[in-house]
């Protein structure tokens, strides 16, 4: 993604747990302070560089410790933060870790570049936060609505997340497979069954 450019990123959407299979997780966290992370209990101050998402990691106990790392986004190009790399062993390539799944489900900000209305010629779909259980959808002008939850652990298609939702009074599966175009969503794919229904966001 280099010489493009990129939409700022919040402190906030650094935040949290990202894993690797064979090395464990790095937790990042920010205060007042800065942004900090945290390996195998030895705590980096991350220090931002000239290139966006670049960081020089800084550690004074138990000794001096001072490598880069930085952080990945999405391949949109939004503002999504999807992993951490960062150098482990000279001589290898830097190791990537991938953010949780659940920690970027968790975060309203991410959730709320979902939110809106989604229309075709016969009908229309809302997509809106619950404040109790996060992401929701109503089809229509009907009754029915339900929650919409990750489509299993790590289920990814180019980035673009897809989301399963029981709605319908018979109980019917349907999943919701999101646009991305240009770091904005831009419609939403409803699979039920062998059948596939287009949505454009509205305009608003």
């Amino acid at each position: 993604m280099s010489g493009e450019k990129l939409a700022p990123v919040q402190p906030e959407q650094y935040v949290g747990r990202f894993e690797h299979r064979g090395y464990g997780f790095v937790d990042v966290s920010s205060d007042k302070s800065g942004l900090f992370a945290t390996y195998n209990n030895l705590r980096y101050t991350l220090v931002p560089k000239r290139e966006k998402n670049v960081f020089r990691a800084l550690s004074f106990f138990p000794t001096e410790v001072v490598f880069e790392c930085s952080f990945v986004r999405d391949s949109s190009g939004g503002t999504n933060v999807s992993g951490f790399r960062m150098t482990l062993e000279p001589m290898l390539p830097p190791i990537l870790f991938t953010k949780k799944l659940d920690d970027v489900f968790a975060s309203r900000m991410y959730l709320a570049s979902f939110v809106g209305t989604f229309e075709n010629d016969a009908s229309s779909i809302r997509v809106f936060i619950n404040e109790k259980t996060g992401l929701s959808i109503a089809i229509g002008s009907s009754q029915y609505s339900g929650d919409l939850k990750v489509l299993g652990k790590r289920n990814w298609f180019n980035w673009q997340p897809s989301l399963e939702v029981f709605v319908r009074a018979d109980g019917q599966r349907s999943i919701y497979e999101f646009i991305v175009a240009d770091g904005n969503i831009t419609g939403v794919n409803e699979h039920t069954g062998e059948r596939i229904i287009v949505f454009k966001k509205a305009n608003s």
